[in-house]
């Protein structure tokens, strides 16, 4: 009854974020997203259809739409991190160390935990599945972790508000579903029902998050502002003027045309 409940409850969560996403089109600046939400409808309607009906297909439903939901978890959390945080990937160190570093370590992380720590009671092919989704869910939280600090060190979150909700949300979602996977495979079968509920009240969480803020518009923060303030303002945040950083990037260009010219 709690699984038939919980399912119910997705569901009408999954369609109220597709409204919203409909509704302020959203999905033309965030397409992965749009896809993701819309591909949660489909599974959570499939589910509960074959759940009722063909309760003996269940487990090979559930783990078919969780991968293909996963995936796209992850296409929507870099989505959201490269459309933000462009300037800073470009850069080979935040590249290399950061992004492409912790990928490497939750790869490996799923890995040995398919082989050695897979949920108690499960098949080799549902352990494998399991550690690669739950590898995935860490890494969106790294990534969001990651992409947290960096908006917030440079006072991005009013010019990003749509995409700072969806990164909350997954995050939100995929720690609901970390606590479920880890107490399955601490616990197994024993109160069953913090699995079947933990990662339904995270994807809740990261819906409510979602319905509430997708809707909101970037803020101005020179609006109103008189030119000595603004160019204050964009001192403290860049740590130069815009007349700096024009000789700046002049310089650079002078100094690859001098580059190019030797090369020939």
């Amino acid at each position: 009854m709690a699984f038939v409940v919980s399912l119910v409850v997705v569901l009408i969560a999954t369609v109220c974020v597709l409204v919203q996403i409909l509704r302020f089109e959203v999905w033309k600046r965030l397409p992965w997203f749009a896809c993701y939400v819309g591909v949660e409808l489909v599974g959570d309607v499939v589910q509960l259809v074959v759940g009722r009906i063909w309760p003996g297909k269940y487990v090979v439903v559930f783990w078919s739409c969780e991968s293909a939901q996963v995936l796209l978890v992850l296409l929507a959390m870099r989505e959201s991190f490269m459309g933000v945080l462009w300037r800073f990937v470009r850069e080979w160190e935040f590249r290399w160390f950061v992004v492409r570093g912790s990928l490497v370590g939750v790869i490996v992380y799923a890995v040995v935990r398919a082989i050695y720590f897979g949920p108690v009671g499960a098949s080799p092919v549902v352990a494998w599945i399991v550690g690669i989704e739950t590898g995935i869910r860490w890494l969106v939280l790294v990534y969001g972790s990651i992409f947290l600090y960096e908006v917030t060190r440079y006072e991005l979150q009013r010019l990003r508000p749509t995409q700072m909700a969806v990164v909350d949300g997954l995050m939100i979602s995929s720690a609901g579903f970390l606590v479920s996977v880890g107490w399955r495979s601490a616990f197994g079968t024993k109160y069953g029902i913090v699995t079947e509920l933990a990662g339904s009240v995270g994807y809740c969480l990261a819906a409510a998050v979602w319905f509430w803020n997708l809707g909101k518009q970037p803020v101005d923060e020179l609006a109103g502002l008189s030119e000595s303030e603004k160019m204050e303002k964009f001192r403290q945040r860049w740590g130069m003027t815009p007349q700096q950083m024009t000789a700046e990037i002049k310089r650079y260009r002078e100094l690859v045309e001098m580059l190019r010219r030797k090369l020939k």
